[in-house]
Formats: C-alpha cells, structure tokens, sequence
C-alpha cells in the first residue's frame, strides 16, 4: 500500500477527514436524530410512532461510512463493504441481516424482511427473538447508539493507520461529499412559457 505521507498529502488528509467527520457529526446524526423525533412520537391516533424513516437515515448512514472505510471507488461492491463495516465497527449485530433485512428492504421498498422486527422506546427488547427464535427484534436507540459508537472507533482508527488512510482519500477524491452552497440564478429560469423567477435558493 502507498504511504500516506506528512507533507501535503498529510494536509489534504487531514481537511477531508475533518470535513467528513463534520458532516457526520452535525449533518448526517442531527438528521437521523431530527426524523427520529418527528416520525416515532403518536398522532393522537393511540397506535405510537413509525420511524422507519429514521431507520432507513441511519442504514444509509452505514452505507455512507463504509464506503470511506473500504476506500469505495466504483458503485459496485458495496454490500460488502457494508457488511465489512458493520462486522468491523457494529460486531454485535448480523452483517447480512443489517444489509439485506434492514438497508436493502427499506431502501428498495420501504418494507422489513422476515426476521427481523423493528421497535423504539423499547431498550429491553433488543436483540430479543420471538417465540418461534426465527425473528430478532432490533431497538431505535440501541441501534443508532451503536452506529455513533461504530463512527468514533473508526475516525479513531484512521488516524493511526496509513491504510485506512488511502482508503479514505481514494474514496473521498472519487465522490467528493455533500456540502452546502449557495445558489443564485444569473436569470429568470423560464419553463413552458412561466417564469419562475424568484429569490436566491440554497442547496
């Protein structure tokens, strides 16, 4: 593997990793946290909150990291890498259960396979299975707590190794990251004869 040097490489590294971690950190946790809140509380209706958003946020968190943990380079691959991440840093929990009954079921059809229950609010059910033992019950909070626990580990790991290191640079100079801008237009976008012109919009 290529050594990541203490010169300007050094610093490139070091404004992606601070950048990255941010993001996490003030983006990527503060909106699972953010759904959380606005999708597990009841309506009135006496049946509890749903937050399967909230779920589906923080598997596509994991997916995110993982890619930076693998040194993600192309769209393919990224079951395992996934898997990986979640076996490395989330040991506790199944890899294929993780990405198979949770991410890919709720990404691709908003749904959760057989063998796996979802809950929240409900600490002493995690990791229990029903009387059949062919369902697992997976807790909100639990979950999540581990994911945070799962991050730290990880930005603690690659600053000590030269691996992770260019696993994360080869990863981030591919896809970049999300970021905010400020966006303005030069004119008046125009669209089957309206004119949509209006104030400056962020994105």
């Amino acid at each position: 593997m290529q050594k990541v040097a203490k010169d300007q490489k050094g610093k490139d590294f070091e404004a992606a990793r601070d950048c990255v971690r941010h993001t996490f950190e003030d983006w990527v946790i503060k909106s699972i946290e953010i759904t959380f809140r606005a999708t597990s509380e009841s309506e009135g209706d006496g049946k509890g909150g749903t937050p399967l958003a909230a779920f589906l946020l923080l598997s596509c968190g994991i997916d995110a990291i993982s890619g930076f943990y693998a040194g993600r380079t192309s769209e393919h691959g990224t079951g395992a890498q996934y898997k990986s991440f979640v076996r490395k840093y989330m040991p506790t929990y199944s890899p294929e259960n993780m990405y198979e009954k949770l991410r890919c079921a709720l990404a691709h059809n908003f749904a959760v396979d057989q063998g796996l229950a979802l809950t929240h609010g409900q600490s002493h059910l995690h990791n229990v299975r029903d009387l059949t033992g062919e369902t697992i019950v997976k807790n909100f909070e639990n979950v999540f707590f581990d994911f945070q626990a799962g991050i730290k580990r990880y930005f603690e790991d690659l600053d000590s190794s030269d691996d992770l290191k260019l696993r994360f640079m080869n990863r981030f100079r591919k896809f970049g990251l999300a970021s905010p801008v400020e966006f303005k237009w030069q004119a008046a976008p125009t669209s089957a004869g309206l004119n949509f012109s209006g104030p400056s919009v962020t994105g």
